[in-house]
């Protein structure tokens, strides 16, 4: 009696087979889109605590340049009221004006932090786009799929699949939108920090220029002093004088 053959598996069952296998693998692709959105988010969230930190030293450097223009408007008023500053008072200023020069550059530092911070929260947002395309052509692949089986069972499987991926995927599409809009919101405040920093510098510059002007008033009325001065002691040199030739006719007389 001639030894059976091995009986092979049915046509059907090969492409079940092989539809399970690629059910898989797009379902081990979605968990690891899940991961990287999940990242996403962690990345969002750290940038937001950091835009917040940044915004609290603006607030801290706009207070210093307030207390700044208060001390440069007390001496101007001291300047128009008392008599010309000592040394020690022009080394003040030079040492405020040194401050000011030192402020601007750490802002613009913190400036040039926040835009390589944007950069990279649209880089994020693109990763997060291309996900999304990923997932739209895989509903694309379920949905081919569908069509060509003739099995009804086999279609209606591939069909909640498909739902379930359309689904999936909208739900990414909108975590998606939401953190573009968070990145849009973060690039707003960026700019808007931005600006304030260029005004903290603008006033920084208007600063040292009204000490500048400060000092060249003080060494003006130095100057007029000493030739006020020079001036007195002329004519009380010549009183002096007046008075001793005028005794000197006296005793003549």
């Amino acid at each position: 009696m001639a030894p059976s053959c091995p009986r092979r598996p049915k046509s059907g069952q090969r492409n079940e087979n092989h539809r399970q296998t690629r059910t898989d693998r797009h379902k081990q692709e979605l968990t690891r889109l899940n991961h990287s959105q999940k990242r996403s988010k962690d990345e969002l969230e750290r940038a937001a605590i950091k835009a917040k930190a940044d915004n609290r030293e603006i607030r801290k450097l706009r207070e210093q340049a307030d207390e700044n223009g208060q001390e440069i408007r007390r001496l101007r008023h001291h300047l128009a009221t008392q008599a010309p500053a000592t040394d020690e008072h022009v080394k003040f200023q030079d040492s405020l004006i040194n401050f000011g020069t030192k402020a601007v550059q750490e802002q613009r530092l913190r400036a040039e932090a926040a835009e390589q911070e944007v950069s990279r929260l649209k880089a994020l947002s693109a990763d997060l786009e291309s996900s999304r395309a990923i997932l739209q052509d895989q509903v694309g692949h379920f949905e081919l799929a569908m069509h060509a089986s003739a099995d009804d069972f086999t279609r209606s499987a591939l069909e909640a699949q498909a739902q379930r991926s359309v689904y999936m995927v909208r739900g990414y599409q909108n975590d998606v939108a939401r953190e573009q809009n968070a990145v849009e919101k973060l690039r707003r405040t960026v700019s808007a920090r931005d600006s304030a920093l260029r005004e903290s510098e603008r006033k920084s510059k208007e600063q040292a220029l009204e000490l500048e002007e400060a000092k060249k008033q003080l060494a003006a009325y130095e100057r007029r002093a000493e030739g006020e001065r020079e001036v007195t002691n002329e004519q009380a040199s010549l009183i002096k004088r007046l008075n001793e030739e005028n005794a000197r006719l006296a005793k003549l007389g």
